[in-house]
Order: structure tokens, then sequence, then C-alpha cells
């Protein structure tokens, strides 16, 4: 069984586990999905971006000071939105949206504009069952891209943008037997973002290296490279865990309760994995330095046992045993920002299932 209390600050072989306080809860309304962070009226404060897939609305939560937030403001999307990113699409200065969407089998592109809203959302079509979204220079123009995992059609949805927050036409690329979920980075130090695929299905992590030319309008990849991880990924991050200058994998694996770690060799492939124990049913994880000492550390939402997990990391691509925070009743998606301007990592968590947000603060 999972122990789940309220952290403090205690020694575990000279690493301190960060004190959080209890969750705080804010109403959102419906089933909460995924998060985005970002202060999207500028007034210095940090907002809440929230998806309503029953509602088809992103919902925005204005930050209003000592940990209050306003009553949501709906925005439409398409159906069943799904996966979503803040960024400054135009270069413009305010922060816009994209989101994703499953029943919809497109994005969704709301740029942000002055009076703490957004435009009404530009459609772009994708293949088919959008998961979650990426937003990144994926060939080297210097203009933001977007591009999904779609599980339906087994394929990875690319749209080149213009740099004016709208996007060209549709690319479609290999994506493999159901990929779940979809991260960019450049693992092989060549300048050039390649693409990590997770499949649920065959429990294993595909790299497709990046092998245009900068600047192309039509980006190319070489075949897949398949990497075993635990039973049943679901989310994937790309960082540096052991601080060697190469990139390394974390994947959560929803059907062993595990987090894989696939130390990185710099040139685009990866060690065999190693697991730790987390709750379950994980789902989602974030990555940052929790206890300002240099080190990784994770936390990971653990969606049957209604908590999070947090990893202390060693510094050398492990972590501690896991630490378990209560949480509202199915979280699914995990957010880390300094929501109250104290230099400390906090915490946002959906309830699912409470129709709320958790906000988990440091201290």
């Amino acid at each position: 069984m999972l122990r789940s209390r309220r952290l403090g600050l205690e020694t575990m072989d000279e690493r301190l586990v960060p004190a959080f306080l209890a969750p705080a809860s804010v109403a959102a309304g419906g089933s909460p999905g995924a998060i985005a962070v970002g202060d999207f009226n500028k007034d210095g404060r940090k907002d809440i971006a929230v998806l309503a897939g029953s509602k088809d609305v992103v919902r925005i939560l204005y930050g209003q000071g000592k940990g209050q937030y306003s009553a949501p403001v709906d925005f439409a999307v398409g159906d069943n939105p799904k996966g979503i990113v803040a960024v400054d699409l135009n270069k413009d200065g305010r922060l816009d949206l994209v989101v994703s969407n499953n029943g919809s089998d497109n994005v969704s592109v709301l740029l942000g504009v002055k009076g703490a809203t957004f435009q009404s959302a530009m459609n772009y079509d994708v293949d088919d069952g959008p998961q979650n979204v990426v937003v990144k220079d994926i060939n080297g123009d210097h203009k933001l891209d977007i591009a999904c995992p779609c599980r339906n059609d087994e394929k990875i949805s690319i749209r080149l943008g213009n740099g004016d927050g709208s996007f060209g036409s549709l690319k479609s690329y290999i994506g493999g037997n159901t990929p779940e979920f979809l991260a960019i980075e450049d693992v092989n130090h060549d300048k050039k973002l390649d693409l990590i695929i997770l499949s649920a299905n065959t429990s294993e992590v595909r790299v497709r290296l990046n092998n245009g030319v900068n600047g192309s309008s039509t980006p190319s990849f070489q075949a897949a490279k398949n990497f075993s991880t635990g039973i049943g990924p679901t989310s994937v991050a790309v960082v540096d865990l052991n601080r060697d200058k190469k990139l390394d994998l974390v994947t959560v694996n929803q059907m062993d309760n595990t987090v894989s770690v696939l130390l990185g060799n710099g040139d685009g492939t990866f060690k065999t994995k190693t697991d730790t124990n987390v709750g379950d049913g994980p789902l989602s994880l974030v990555v940052g330095d929790f206890n300002h000492d240099g080190r990784k550390d994770v936390v990971v939402t653990n969606y049957d046992s209604d908590s999070l997990s947090f990893l202390a990391g060693d510094g050398k691509g492990g972590f501690k045993p896991a630490v378990n925070i209560d949480t509202g009743d199915g979280p699914k998606y995990v957010y880390a920002a300094d929501m109250n301007k104290d230099g400390k990592l906090d915490l946002i968590v959906n309830a699912a299932n409470e129709g709320e947000l958790r906000v988990i603060y440091q201290v």
C-alpha cells in the first residue's frame, strides 16, 4: 500500500525531499484534462489553462495572487481536446495556445491578444486520433512547427509554421504501432530535432533521427530504432539525468507501475533500461530540480492510487525510493511551475473525477 502524506524536509542519504503544503483545491468544472501554465494576461501572475474534454473547451483560470484564481473562462476548441502547449507562436510577446483534438482529428491554434483573451481557434487537420501536441522548430528555419502522434492512423502529423501563428500543409510520417506520446529533441548532438515516439502496445520507445537539411520545407527522418521500456508506457521526458551532456529518456509505464530510465549514449542510441517503482496506474510525469541540489527529480501521477510519486534524482541516472503525496480522485496530468514567485517549483495536478485542480505549493 502506498504511504501518502504531507512531505516534510527530511534527509535521505544526504538528500533533501522538498516540503509541500497540503493540496489546495481550485474549481475547474467538468473533467479537467491536460494543463499548461503561463501569464496569459501579462499582469505578472501565473494563470492556468486546462482542457475540458466533455465541453470541447480550454478553460483559463487567471491568477489573482495569494493562491486565488478566477472562475474559469472558456474558449472553444475541437472535439475531445487531448494535449495543450502554451507558447508565443508569432513573436508578439503574448502566449498562444495549441491544442490537439482527439475527436475531430485536428489541432486548434488560439492566438493571444490584448485584453486577457484569445482569438477564435484556427483549426488544422491532422491524421486520425491525435494524442499530445508538440511545438518545436522541427526543420530548423527559426519558425515554430506543430506535431502530433496519431494513434489510430499510426502516423506522426507535422505542420510547418509560417512564423505568424499559421501553419502549412499536413505532412505525415510513419509512427509505428499505436503511437501514444511524442517528444522532440536533439538526441545525437547534430543540431537537428529528432522524434521520440512511445508505443504502449509494444512497450518500447522509437527514435527516428532527423536526417533532413535545416531550413528544408520537407523534414525527413531515418527509420526507427526501438528501445525497450517498462510495460505500457504513456509519457516520456527527454533530459540529461546524469549530467554527462547526453540526453536520457524517462518513461512512465502504466501496466507495471514503474518509471524506466534509458541513459543516452549521445549518438541517438540508449542503454538498457533501469526501473523504479511508483504508485498504481502511473500516467504522466514532470521533471525539474525541486530541491535545488543541481540534480533532476521526477514527479509522476498515479491515477489508480490517487497520488503523486516524488522521485529524488541521485545525479547518476537513478532515483531514491518514491515518496507519495495525496491528490484528488483520478490524477492524470501534472505540471510544474513557480506559481507564487518564491523561487520554488510548485505542482498543478488535475483531479479528473472531481472537477477540480490541485495546486501543491512548496514551502
